[in-house]
């Protein structure tokens, strides 16, 4: 069982650090939990960086979750997957990855935090 790490960190788009470059540079911190979060990438380039976010993760031994894409996370064996609330819904994303995936999702409201744990996610990100 993975334990849901104090601090999380989120990738983002940047023209000066690649997404791998930020997990690696927060892992070699001592960061143990990265979530790769990225926009407007066709399948196979989320894909692509997914797979070298992974593999600075499985380096440090730490915990990669996916942001919005629960096929990816699948497919390449991430730690979870992370679900806003225009993405899969939780209940789908648990059918489809099982109860070994970390699921977690976010709650802007306090009915999104209700609804989240009736869901049974894992974690919940707040924002």
């Amino acid at each position: 069982m993975t334990l849901i790490a104090r601090f999380q960190f989120l990738t983002h788009d940047s023209p000066k650090m690649t997404h791998a470059q930020q997990a690696e540079m927060v892992c070699s911190a001592g960061g143990r939990w990265i979530q790769l979060r990225t926009k407007g990438k066709d399948y196979n380039e989320w894909r692509r960086v997914a797979c070298e976010v992974q593999e600075v993760c499985r380096s440090f031994g730490a915990t990669f979750i996916l942001n919005d894409n629960v096929r990816i996370a699948k497919e390449i064996g991430a730690d979870g997957v992370h679900l806003g609330k225009l993405d899969m819904s939780i209940p789908e994303a648990r059918r489809m990855l099982g109860d070994e995936f970390l699921v977690g999702g976010t709650a802007n409201t306090a009915d999104d935090l209700l609804q989240l744990d009736r869901f049974g996610v894992d974690y919940i990100g707040l924002g």
